[in-house]
Parts: structure tokens; C-alpha cells; sequence
């Protein structure tokens, strides 16, 4: 079983978007389903996933664990990624 999830959050106020957001992975599990989600958010993408695969380009530039990601970029694109989620989570 896969969610398939596209920008799912992309037009949501900021109440709905973090209650969403906690509630996917719930009914995921509910499912037996695995999550492919799709954002341009960063912080979205590195907010609570096993694995997060970055694309530059088209292509996949980098794919691995979130704390991976950040521990290591593999180009200045990824670090560039991985900064603003960083600061859009308000972390540091």
C-alpha cells in the first residue's frame, strides 16, 4: 500500500497545515501504507520522514535520512535545503 500525497499542505492556514501534518502519518500506519510526499517546503520535508530525496534539476541529487541530509549534503543545493528547513522550523 502507498499514499501517494501532492503538495498536500500547500494551500492550508498554519492551524490546519500542523494538525494535517501530525495526522498523515496516523493514517498511514492506520493503513499499512507507506507515504510518498511531494512538497517544495523544506521544512515539510524534513519534518519527521524516514528518508527525504532531494531533486535538483530533475534529478535525484541526494537521498538519505534527514539528520543524513544535514550531517552531510552532497552539494551546496542540498546544504541550501537543508539550512531552510532548519530556519523555517525555527531550530536554531
Amino acid at each position: 500500500r502507498l499514499l501517494l500525497l501532492d503538495e498536500p499542505l500547500a494551500q492550508l492556514d498554519v492551524a490546519l497545515r500542523d494538525e494535517l501534518r501530525a495526522e498523515i502519518p496516523r493514517v498511514a500506519t492506520s493503513m499499512g501504507a507507506a507515504v510518498l510526499h511531494v512538497t517544495h517546503a523544506p521544512d515539510e520535508a524534513f519534518a519527521g520522514p524516514d528518508r527525504v530525496v532531494v531533486l535538483e534539476g530533475g534529478r535525484i541529487t541526494q537521498a538519505g535520512s534527514p539528520a543524513d541530509l544535514r550531517a552531510a549534503p552532497a552539494t551546496p543545493f542540498v546544504a541550501l535545503v537543508a539550512e531552510r528547513a532548519r530556519l523555517l522550523r525555527g531550530s536554531g
